[in-house]
């Protein structure tokens, strides 16, 4: 997908020392070819001059390098490396340094730093080869923030901040060794701050904006979105190939349910998973009882309806579903094709899924879960009346207040603990004579104890 129209071409010169090139009746050449590009003449670890060359002869000077500046200071990097540590301002005799840096690598031009009250403002860094392409560019202003990567001439990673930090727009992408984007984050409350993602016009971008990146890159089949709002989302949607979205990962704090229905129409969907990052557990169980009881009931109805939802979208589409929400930590995977269960949940939600699920239609259940009464285990699990495989593990509980035990209590806690671990056993072996599944018990030392059933 390519929407972009009379796109500009770079032009990207090759960048060295001067004395890394030959010269023969006053034409520079470098390995034996006339060199086309600029020659950075730096002595006693300052910049003098910049030379442009075409065709082996010189055709212009400057002081500067890439970037522009008359009066600052340009010294080699080497002369301020030793004391250099990147989050403390950097001094130049006496005083924070305002300036360019240069680094040097093989003869080639490396990286130049544009430096503004003792911090770096702006860099970029070049492949040391010959090819003059660029590896990496970035700004670090108070409220303009980017980076650019490249893997030579295919552009790797975006990641850009508009906005002072305490009210930021934020937009990035990764993407493939195909060309195809597989990772995107859009939180803007102002999209029109990310009209320009970079303040140069001379960088290798087939667009400046975050509409003509999404509409020139297309999608990877399989891609993880993380989309801040109703409004981002939309977004996303209107100015991307959406529609060839085949495995989706998604982050969905601060989406509504009605705004994801372009989801149920995408043709090609054989994986959705939503993660649900909102509070987390540990900082749930530590809220006042009243207000974590109304703040759990709030997570337990969003968890719920999107359960519902990923439901509604796999009977439509057919697809795998799952869910990851922090607030209960639970893990949730419904791989219907292979009528495969995966689940890591607590007692209430537990018993939620037993209410929604096809359980007949299950034929491989892993369940880690903490603590469960055995005789509940029993119950619930004989539902799954086609069982061709039963995993249950037993997951650890932490106690984030618990005492250091002494030796005497490490023992009953280690002895409650085997009991428990030859119980669960003896349950899955009663439910192997009914169910007539395979079997597997993982302890929380990652020991295993497996029986297939003899058919």
């Amino acid at each position: 997908m390519n929407n972009i129209k009379d796109k500009k071409e770079i032009t990207l010169p090759v960048r060295v020392e001067l004395s890394h090139l030959g010269i023969i009746d006053g034409y520079y050449f470098l390995n034996d070819i006339l060199f086309n590009g600029f020659a950075y003449d730096h002595r006693d670890q300052q910049l003098y001059k910049v030379y442009q060359i075409i065709a082996g002869k010189i055709s212009a000077e400057q002081d500067y390098g890439f970037f522009e500046s008359q009066s600052l200071v340009k010294i080699d990097f080497a002369v301020i490396e030793d004391d250099y540590n990147i989050d403390e301002e950097m001094f130049y005799q006496g005083k924070p340094l305002n300036g360019i840096t240069y680094e040097y690598l093989d003869g080639f031009v490396w990286i130049e730093s544009l430096w503004i009250d003792g911090y770096i403002v702006e860099d970029i860094c070049w492949y040391p080869d010959g090819s003059g392409l660029i590896r990496s560019y970035g700004t670090n202003y108070h409220e303009d923030e980017c980076q650019f990567e490249w893997n030579y001439k295919q552009l790797k990673s975006v990641n850009i901040r508009k906005g002072n930090i305490n009210a930021a727009n934020y937009f990035s992408l990764t993407l493939n060794d195909q060309n195809q984007i597989k990772s995107c984050v859009l939180n803007a409350s102002n999209i029109a701050s990310l009209a320009k993602l970079a303040l140069r016009e001379d960088l290798p971008l087939p667009a400046n904006n975050p509409a003509e990146l999404l509409a020139y890159y297309p999608l990877a089949d399989d891609i993880l979105l993380n989309l801040a709002s109703d409004e981002n989302f939309n977004y996303f949607v209107a100015h991307s190939s959406f529609q060839s979205i085949k495995k989706l990962q998604l982050l969905t704090e601060y989406l509504s349910l009605p705004v994801l229905s372009p989801l149920m129409n995408l043709p090609h969907l054989t994986s959705l998973s939503f993660d649900e990052e909102g509070i987390l557990s540990y900082d749930l169980q530590n809220l006042p009882e009243q207000e974590r009881k109304i703040k759990q009931q709030q997570c337990d109805e969003r968890n719920y309806a999107l359960l519902t939802w990923l439901f509604s979208i796999q009977a439509k589409q057919h697809c795998d579903i799952s869910l990851n929400a922090s607030s209960t930590e639970m893990m949730f995977s419904y791989y219907q094709e292979r009528d495969r269960l995966m689940l890591d949940v607590n007692q209430n939600d537990f018993n939620y899924l037993l209410n929604v699920l096809p359980l007949a239609r299950i034929r491989e259940l892993s369940l880690r879960q903490r603590n469960f009464p055995i005789p509940l285990l029993l119950e619930k699990l004989a539902q799954f009346s086609h069982l061709k495989k039963l995993t249950i593990e037993e997951g650890i509980v932490y106690n984030f207040d618990r005492k250091q035990l002494d030796d005497k209590a490490k023992a009953e806690a280690k002895k409650a603990s085997d009991n428990r671990n030859q119980l669960l056993w003896e349950l899955l072996v009663t439910l192997q004579s009914q169910l007539h599944c395979d079997i597997e018990l993982i302890l929380p030392s990652d020991e295993k104890v497996q029986q297939r059933y003899t058919r």
